[in-house]
């Protein structure tokens, strides 16, 4: 009776802690937003710890069974020492039919910051490049 018990005890928790609000598919889009550079749109405090409206700040995601929060850094800090501020935190309540949908996530952090574009390497020398050929063409018709 008792090896019984303990037998559905396991399976119940086995059950549990494999149970998981974000599907292990999209785990990994959630880890790709870790590596970007946000602007973030408004000011967050926590704990005394603000952040600034347009700072450059770096993301970490967590989630568990029933939620998902993702917390912001200045971007010029190391992840492992910077103090970290909760700038989104959401249930399944927040999503349409209980279930994470990707899109509304990005959509709820893109309200609260957005990718920090860069410019692309070689634009200007493309630019440079055409102002040379430009100006070497004029002096031959001079």
């Amino acid at each position: 009776m008792i090896k019984k018990a303990t037998f559905i005890f396991l399976v119940f928790l086995f059950g549990a802690s494999c149970s998981s609000f974000v599907k292990e598919t999209e785990q990994p889009l959630l880890r790709e937003l870790e590596s970007g550079i946000y602007i973030l749109h408004e000011d967050v405090e926590m704990s005394g710890v603000l952040l600034k409206k347009n700072q450059e700040i770096r993301l970490v995601v967590n989630g568990g069974d029933d939620w998902i929060k993702v917390y912001g850094y200045p971007a010029n800090e190391d992840k492992l020492r910077a103090p970290r501020v909760l700038i989104i935190y959401l249930f399944p309540e927040d999503f349409k039919d209980e279930l994470f949908d990707m899109d509304v996530f990005r959509e709820k952090l893109a309200a609260m910051a957005s990718l920090k574009t860069e410019e692309v390497p070689g634009k200007k020398a493309d630019n440079t490049a055409k102002t040379k050929k430009t100006q070497t063409l004029r002096k031959k018709t001079k």
